[in-house]
């Protein structure tokens, strides 16, 4: 993403005082935003015109966004700190934004902490096909917790003492894991799944580590089918690779993926940008 600093440096030249007409002025020029977090919005903004939830991948750590009314959850499997950023201690996390301004700075603050110079995008619907299912179609045993049920009223959700985060119990490279570090589009799947059936305003840790379960439970099914196309050993998931029906639990779902988004932070070659900064995966 190529950022607009000409105009900034301008700004901070011709602001201040100055003596016009032997007389002190005040001189003050608005800075235009980063251009790198204009573009961010914008392409954000268009796939949430479309889509419900999506796929947001930086530096190949992938995690889901859903939306509600004017809300934003971020739901992140990868090893994160308790305010959902880049940390090498931490867990899985959900991440609760009260606005559309506070999800795009909550998406600049990660990229930062992570040192970002890739990031890519997928709108994703998801639809619940059928419910209560008497079996899976999975052939992996699936660990899950039993969580107390609790009811939300999602038309009063985020009230201003509300909580603005849920950490969940591990992060989706634990030991225990066959496949550990390399399910994150898996999991990001399962949570949007699952919150069509339990909305995710009512999630605690015990449900965000089911969905690591389920998450986890898809890439090994997709693995032993022989579904995923990675030609490396790292046989890490692609948006082609995903399923479009699948049963999480008790529950079908059928899933649509949009165009996929894909580009370089901070690219001010020229050449890079008409090569191809950005680009579609499924192209």
């Amino acid at each position: 993403m190529q950022e607009g600093n000409g105009d900034l440096h301008f700004s901070h030249w011709i602001s201040g005082q100055h003596t016009v007409f032997n007389k002190i002025c005040e001189v003050s020029v608005e800075q235009r935003p980063d251009v790198k977090k204009i573009e961010l919005y914008e392409i954000v903004q268009e796939i949430f015109f479309s889509y419900d939830s999506c796929l947001l991948a930086i530096n190949g750590e992938i995690c889901a966004i859903m939306k509600h009314n004017d809300y934003y959850v971020v739901v992140d499997y990868n090893v994160r700190n308790a305010s959902g950023l880049g940390s090498d201690i931490g867990t899985s996390v959900v991440v609760f934004n009260t606005n559309w301004q506070d999800l795009i700075l909550h998406i600049d603050a990660l990229m930062v902490s992570l040192n970002a110079d890739t990031l890519n995008i997928c709108g994703v619907k998801v639809q619940v096909i059928e419910s209560e299912m008497s079996a899976c179609n999975s052939n992996v045993k699936v660990e899950t917790n039993s969580c107390p049920a609790k009811k939300i009223d999602e038309s009063t959700v985020f009230p201003s003492n509300e909580r603005k985060s849920v950490r969940g119990s591990f992060h989706q490279g634990d030991f225990k894991f066959k496949w550990a570090g390399r399910q994150c589009v898996a999991v990001s799947l399962a949570a949007m799944a699952m919150h069509n059936v339990q909305s995710v305003f009512s999630w605690e840790t015990c449900d965000l580590d089911n969905v690591v379960n389920l998450g986890d439970s898809l890439y090994s099914d997709l693995h032993q089918s022989g579904s995923i196309t990675d030609p490396t050993d790292d046989k890490l998931l692609c948006i082609p690779d995903l399923p479009q029906e699948y049963v999480f639990k008790t529950n079908a779902f059928k899933f649509e993926y949009g165009r996929c988004v894909s580009g370089c932070v901070d690219v001010v070659d020229g050449e890079f940008l008409r090569s191809g900064a950005w680009q579609f995966w499924n192209d």
